[in-house]
């Protein structure tokens, strides 16, 4: 049995992943590692790659800041299939943030209190379609740990990748994310209208396509 080992997005966990289904195939959730201020990319994603078994039939997906983690992992495991969902395979892929909301993230002053607040944004942001999104949304972020959103936001806007990124990568992105826009992606797969919760909102489509490359 192959097993695609699932690394989430920033504050997310496990839950997103709950409807991918490819027979023959176990979606298994790697859980976060703690998440050290003095961490960067490179080595926050050694630490992830020590969770994950290198042999034939394991292969990696990444989603959101968990692709970007995946695509440093990639260049650790060249042996590995690597699927990167509504993500970037390297920092040139990332759009150009506001200088306000750098300096918040350099400086780890994201206040879980003001994502709260703003959670009507972000169900926007998300592309949010419904009841069911909407919930699975709100309790995923009522669960994150404050310490690790703080540092992942600081590791996402300093990252810098020592090598190119692997080319072949299975990068599959929505044409309508507002999170990480398309302008600035250049994936394998693109998602006629793909929001940046696709993996949970259009998972038998992703499912499919991830098949097609086992």
């Amino acid at each position: 049995m192959s097993i695609i080992h699932c690394i989430s997005g920033l504050g997310a966990d496990e839950r997103v992943f709950k409807k991918l289904a490819i027979p023959g195939v176990e979606f298994r959730y790697v859980p976060w590692p703690y998440l050290d201020p003095k961490d960067d990319m490179l080595h926050y994603a050694e630490k992830i790659a020590a969770l994950i078994p290198s042999g034939p039939d394991d292969h990696i997906l990444g989603l959101s800041f968990g692709g970007m983690l995946a695509s440093e992992i990639a260049l650790m495991r060249p042996g590995q299939k690597v699927f990167l969902i509504s993500s970037c395979k390297s920092p040139a892929e990332l759009p150009p943030l506001n200088p306000v909301l750098r300096f918040f993230a350099r400086n780890r002053l994201v206040f879980m209190g003001m994502l709260s607040m703003l959670q009507w944004r972000f169900m926007t942001l998300f592309g949010v379609e419904n009841d069911e999104e909407r919930s699975m949304v709100r309790e995923v972020m009522a669960d994150s740990d404050p310490h690790f959103v703080r540092c992942a936001g600081k590791v996402i806007i300093e990252w810098k990748m020592n090598q190119k990124p692997r080319p072949d990568l299975i990068q599959i992105h929505g044409t309508a994310d507002r999170i990480l826009p398309p302008q600035y992606v250049k994936p394998t797969i693109w998602i006629k209208n793909g929001h940046h919760l696709m993996v949970f909102s259009r998972a038998k489509e992703i499912s499919a396509l991830i098949a097609q490359y086992l």
